[in-house]
């Protein structure tokens, strides 16, 4: 599975969500940094402006991305419509919504999602539509592929594509709209996916969802190696086929402690 990477960096007018991570509940996890207008480096300008269309959001954590199964973290309580329904009427537009696929897939070829959890998935995600919510698919806790050792990550990349093929299958433009359903290809790259493995990686799930699976106008979200950290951003390095119209980058920041971790 060899795939040449672009050397193109990432900070050519990309947009930059800036993302505040707590670990319980509801909590704003697509903030923007339109704080901070711009910051140079090389001459070359970084804008730090909210991604259009997805305004402001939150994060629907340890449901979907239990261990397990839905309500393993939450006391047996699952996602309800209403949930959905009452992130909106709070003012948010966008749910951030993470899923453990690598916990309800086959360990080998053809490495098929369980029929079930994909439709739970997708019911999910038809609530979060029908309350006029933004959502932000993406794999949490791929755990396999970064502790293991780097001699099982061919294995691990194959899988990983293979789950983006069905989830690409499952969510169709024409059901899922573009400017609705945003992919992001992993949470926090660590471990065995160092900065040239994620780039790598970057490269073969851009093109199988934009190319093989003619998704060319989906949104893709693109976080950083070494846990989605603000360090690895200038590490990024992007194929020639992301832009601005297609592209959001993401990092992960926990600072001050106390206070993105309140909830």
């Amino acid at each position: 599975m060899n795939t040449i990477v672009s050397p193109k960096p990432w900070h050519k007018g990309y947009v930059i969500v800036f993302c505040l991570l707590a670990l319980s509940g509801y909590m704003i996890s697509c903030s923007s940094a339109r704080y901070a207008e711009s910051e140079s480096r090389d001459s070359e300008t970084v804008h730090s402006e909210p991604p259009p269309g997805l305004g402001r959001g939150i994060n629907l954590g340890n449901y979907l991305e239990a261990k397990g199964y839905e309500g393993a973290w939450s006391g047996g309580r699952k996602i309800e419509a209403t949930d959905l329904e009452r992130i909106r009427n709070r003012g948010f537009t966008t749910v951030r919504i993470p899923v453990r696929w690598s916990d309800h897939c086959q360990k080998d070829p053809p490495y098929q999602i369980d029929a079930a959890f994909m439709a739970r998935v997708q019911e999910v995600f038809d609530w979060a539509l029908k309350a006029e919510l933004n959502v932000v698919l993406n794999v949490h806790h791929y755990e396999e592929m970064m502790n293991e050792s780097r001699l099982f990550l061919p294995k691990h990349r194959e899988r990983l594509a293979a789950i983006w093929n069905q989830i690409c299958n499952a969510f169709p433009l024409d059901r899922y709209p573009k400017d609705s359903v945003v992919f992001e290809l992993l949470n926090e790259p660590n471990g065995a996916v160092g900065y040239d493995e994620w780039n790598a990686i970057i490269a073969e799930l851009t093109a199988l969802i934009w190319d093989k699976n003619q998704q060319a106008q989906r949104k893709i979200m693109i976080g950083t190696a070494n846990w989605g950290g603000v360090g690895g951003i200038y590490k990024l390095r992007l194929p020639d086929t992301c832009n601005r119209d297609n592209t959001i980058i993401t990092f992960h920041f926990y600072e001050p402690f106390q206070f993105t971790h309140q909830g």
